[in-house]
């Protein structure tokens, strides 16, 4: 299970050149920066999405009887506003050199470098329209975006496929739409269609990788940044 934050922690930590990464959901759902969590609570309610509660900090989100789990939620976000979602808070870049099975359920701790989980990121956009944000805090530098007013998944029995992905704004070099149509990939469950190699293990993450990432990189290893 993902661990919950300690009261007062403060969310700026760095990694290397490459700095914070944070994926964000908005209802459509939305993602922002875990540096709002600066003063979070533990929230006690249990919603249906980030929408329905005031609390920066863990909430119990229950979409039905048979889905429930916690995730980090932000409001007041300094440009993204309130409701979003945080589906990945990234520090560390080996914590992020997992299995299918860790992705699929979710890995870390959401006080420092953490990954919801596809399965939960599934059952949430499955339901209502979602936004995504890719937020970027380098080492040195401004703080960069990308951001998709669509945003969608498939089930784990179509490989998580990225099926909705479109209205593409930011400041950040655009390293998400080209995954449009891709199915996610790690070390032990290649779906990249690049057949020569498994751009998991190249890149040492997990994503939805395409036959132009070595070109392109992605968004998530700091490869090609």
């Amino acid at each position: 299970n993902l661990a919950k934050p300690s009261s007062q922690h403060q969310f700026i930590t760095k990694m290397h050149t490459f700095g914070t990464l944070t994926l964000l959901l908005l209802v459509l759902i939305g993602i922002a920066s875990a540096k709002q969590l600066i003063d979070s609570r533990i929230g006690e309610q249990s919603v249906r999405s980030c929408r329905e509660t005031s609390v920066s900090g863990v909430v119990t989100i229950k979409l039905n009887d048979s889905v429930s789990f916690q995730a980090v939620c932000v409001q007041r976000h300094r440009q993204f506003g309130d409701g979003w979602m945080v589906i990945q808070q990234r520090t560390d870049f080996m914590l992020f050199y997992q299995n299918w099975a860790a992705y699929r359920e979710g890995f870390g701790n959401f006080d420092r470098s953490f990954w919801l989980g596809l399965e939960k990121v599934y059952q949430v956009t499955a339901r209502v329209p979602h936004e995504l944000v890719v937020e970027y805090q380098p080492v040195s530098g401004p703080r960069l975006y990308s951001k998709c007013a669509n945003f969608g998944i498939g089930s784990e029995s179509e490989k998580y496929v990225l099926n909705d992905l479109s209205g593409y704004s930011g400041t950040a070099r655009d390293c998400i739409t080209a995954s449009k149509g891709a199915d996610f990939s790690t070390f032990d469950e290649d779906n990249n269609i690049n057949g020569d190699s498994n751009c998991a293990v190249t890149s040492q993450g997990a994503w939805w990788y395409t036959s132009d990432w070595y070109v392109l990189g992605d968004c998530n290893t700091g490869y090609h940044q």
